[in-house]
């Protein structure tokens, strides 16, 4: 799984650099606990192998945004003061939005896939 969630990545434009190993990991861990708490199941099923995939890089893409891990130096200039130098980037940046939904659509991708698995507990 762990080199899949990497190309899935890859995808994206997302570049290896062999420092994430772990919080990959964790968050594949994180995605599996969360479809087999949902489905009450001991482990992922087969058939939501993609679901875990998705949802792993999901989680990925989130936590090194929220933690800063992606920068928005790319983001358009909302002003720009030339005496001490001061640049403010626009909060409201399209793309910015568009990868915040992006990594919130895959953490929660597949959940009418996992309802087909999902069973009932007493």
């Amino acid at each position: 799984m762990h080199k899949r969630v990497k190309c899935y990545l890859a995808t994206f434009g997302w570049q290896d650099d062999g420092l994430n190993d772990e919080l990959i990991k964790l968050c594949i861990d994180m995605a599996a606990e969360e479809i087999c708490n949902f489905c009450n199941l001991d482990r992922v099923p087969k058939g939501l192998y993609y679901t875990w995939m998705q949802r792993s890089a999901g989680k990925f893409l989130g936590t090194k945004y929220w933690n800063g891990g992606f920068t928005e130096t790319d983001a358009p200039a909302e002003s720009v003061t030339v005496g001490d130098v001061k640049v403010d980037f626009a909060a409201d940046d399209p793309s910015t939005k568009k990868f915040s939904d992006l990594a919130k659509d895959l953490s929660n991708a597949g959940e009418s896939e996992m309802l087909r698995y999902r069973k009932l507990v007493w």
